[in-house]
């Protein structure tokens, strides 16, 4: 099913739709910006040019296409160029570079795609008005200008926001929604982002149901629905309520390990025996 896009503006004073298109932005643009790789737990690769590569601290990301992507139990933060702010990168993640370049008039568009996993961003306030920082999701996109939030993708294309400071103005299928500071929401592929409820950043989870036959186990139960779950380092998908039912080959573990990550990068570990 093809997913159709809606876009999100957040800023810090009154909400403003952005557009990623260049006539939008009325300025000609060069090349130009960079995101440096400050710290790194874990292992992480950066693709360019289809060759893949460890990453390493102190590396820069600059060219439109380059895919950066942690591995399991992997954590990093990037530094964005000019002092404009930070991102910060969960495990399983991956994301590509969408744009990166300056204006004639000196700011700077920055373009990410979210293909997966989670990501906590701190932006400070643009003063120069051609300057853009935008996250796309396969569901949508969302526009900041000086705020601080948290956007997670799961493998079906679900994604999530939760908004620490700033507003967030959601656009899709014809309805707009405002998401306030204090406030987090969900988006199904195809579907208008759902109302807004309180930030709740609670990484808990409610197992109704944990049955092992044989080799395989079955896992039923429910969590916050903006949050993402990995089944022993795997990445997992709810439903819109937070649901999940789950069938796993454990083989001889002990137990199984159920991490739970919020939109704003808060985790924990739930593990539950097996024998």
């Amino acid at each position: 099913m093809k997913s159709r896009r809606f876009f999100l503006s957040l800023c810090s004073g009154s909400a403003i739709l952005l557009s990623s298109s260049q006539s939008a932005w009325g300025q000609s643009i060069r090349r130009g910006g960079w995101l440096e790789l400050s710290s790194l737990k874990g292992q992480a690769i950066y693709q360019r040019d289809r060759i893949r590569q460890k990453a390493w601290t102190g590396m820069r990301l600059h060219r439109v296409g380059e895919i950066f992507e942690t591995d399991q139990g992997a954590a990093a933060t990037f530094k964005l160029d000019q002092g404009l702010g930070t991102i910060q990168v969960s495990e399983k993640t991956r994301f590509q570079i969408k744009a990166l370049h300056k204006t004639l008039t000196g700011g700077r568009v920055t373009l990410l795609t979210i293909l997966q996993g989670q990501v906590r961003l701190k932006v400070r306030p643009m003063s120069n008005p051609s300057s853009r920082l935008e996250i796309f999701t396969p569901v949508g996109m969302n526009g900041v200008r000086g705020t601080e939030f948290g956007v997670s993708v799961q493998p079906s294309g679900k994604a999530s926001i939760a908004t620490l400071s700033g507003r967030v103005d959601t656009t899709a299928m014809g309805q707009t929604l405002v998401i306030a500071k204090g406030l987090q929401t969900l988006t199904m592929p195809g579907k208008s982002p759902l109302p807004p409820t309180s930030l709740q950043d609670n990484p808990g989870v409610f197992v109704t149901r944990s049955q092992v036959e044989g080799n395989n186990l079955r896992l039923v139960g429910t969590t916050d629905a903006v949050n993402t779950i990995l089944l022993n380092g795997e990445p997992q998908d709810t439903d819109r309520e937070g649901n999940f039912d789950l069938s796993f080959r454990v083989g001889d573990a002990a137990f199984v390990n159920l991490r739970v990550i919020t939109p704003l990068g808060k985790q924990k570990d739930h593990k539950l025996p097996l024998r």
